[in-house]
């Protein structure tokens, strides 16, 4: 893929998806296994990891379930992120109520953002629900991680603990369907996380009929780390309530939003996608192994899963442009290398050595040479 933005510079970027031939272990476990105080909400915890430790990325994937879901239908996208080289879990958490329509008419323009925060931390916020911490998605995530580490050492899991028994946010990719996906939405709020991955999913005020108050609000995760994929006859989040919902998320800083189903990985670089496969389950079909699009090879979405989970990587922003070279912003996911091309050629060469996990402003270019510079991005 090249995208371009000429500024005395031009960035462009492209995408490597190689084949992985891994072999992966799978399991399941009841939150009340790796903690006897969680005594409701108790379906099991799905888990798949690489074991052949080739191409490991060192990153936890978490899938949160719809409303009243379970992880084990959604064993496609967990096994599939254990595939693409990341640790992967579907978690079980309190999901029996929507927030959307718990606070539908609710009088509090904060009734969405409380509601979310005592699910996932279990704070007393809202007096719609009632989980404590000990039945928060934080809580049980942690669990399930010590219980991993110490079932199989050897597989990486403790990584994603702090020595206090934090999660590392910065480690993980949050992501979540329906409700779910608006639980990792507020997650990417609160914390700086890997990515965050929205399936079908928006957090929606019906009075006002808009976004939920926090959501326009800036949060701890950028825009260029959260993707959305939803369905154009979605009848539960609709396509208008989508787009206004990843608008306000400044998701469209990314790109307009592209139609994935005949369009080549990596979909312009957009980070707002939609599908219009036919599907009895327009609300489910991307997501969930019961109501899957699928075709000899699995889910039809698997390339549009890699996409999500590993690309795009920020284009980086242009602080300053010369004659002489420039300087940029790096993200640490990303590789970047600068090239010049002189004013007299058409050929673009290397200029010193690739950029790679390196975040902040870096300075590039020989000084004092006129002519064009550009910097590939690799992700």
């Amino acid at each position: 893929m090249m995208r371009t933005a000429w500024l005395l510079s031009l960035m462009a970027g492209w995408c490597l998806f190689p084949l992985l031939d891994v072999r992966a272990a799978a399991g399941v476990v009841a939150p009340s296994d790796t903690d006897p105080a969680i005594t409701n909400f108790n379906n099991v915890h799905t888990w798949s990891v690489d074991t052949s430790g080739l191409g490991r990325r060192n990153t936890l994937f978490v899938m949160l379930p719809g409303t009243g879901g379970i992880p084990f239908v959604y064993q496609q996208v967990v096994r599939a992120a254990s595939e693409f080289g990341f640790h992967a879990v579907g978690l079980m958490y309190p999901n029996a109520l929507a927030v959307n329509e718990a606070c539908a008419f609710s009088p509090d323009p904060d009734c969405h953002e409380k509601a979310r925060r005592e699910i996932i931390t279990g704070a007393d916020l809202s007096p719609l629900y009632a989980v404590d911490r000990v039945h928060s998605i934080e809580h049980r995530l942690i669990r399930l991680i010590q219980f991993l580490h110490n079932n199989h050492p050897s597989r990486g899991w403790g990584q994603y603990l702090d020595a206090q028994t934090n999660i590392l946010w910065s480690k993980v990719i949050i992501a979540g369907h329906s409700q779910g996906g608006s639980h990792a939405a507020m997650i990417a709020h609160m914390y700086p996380v890997h990515r965050c991955l929205m399936f079908a999913a928006a957090d929606w005020r019906i009075p006002g009929n808009l976004p939920a108050t926090w959501v326009t609000l800036p949060g701890a995760t950028p825009p260029e780390r959260q993707l959305g994929l939803g369905h154009v006859e979605d009848p539960t989040v609709t396509a208008p309530v989508l787009r206004q919902f990843w608008s306000a998320l400044g998701l469209a800083t990314g790109g307009v939003e592209q139609l994935v189903d005949a369009l080549p990985v990596p979909f312009e670089g957009s980070r707002m996608l939609m599908t219009a496969l036919p599907s009895t389950n327009a609300h489910s079909c991307m997501i969930t192994d019961l109501a899957m699009i699928t075709n000899q090879q699995g889910s039809v979405y698997r390339r549009v899963w890699h996409w999500m989970m590993t690309g795009p990587a920020p284009l980086p922003v242009i602080r300053q442009a010369t004659a002489g070279g420039i300087t940029y912003e790096a993200d640490p996911t990303a590789i970047y290398q600068l090239e010049y091309r002189a004013p007299d050629s058409d050929q673009f060469d290397p200029v010193g050595s690739a950029v790679s996990n390196t975040h902040g402003v870096v300075s590039a270019g020989p000084g004092g040479v006129p002519g064009w510079y550009r910097v590939l991005v690799r992700y």
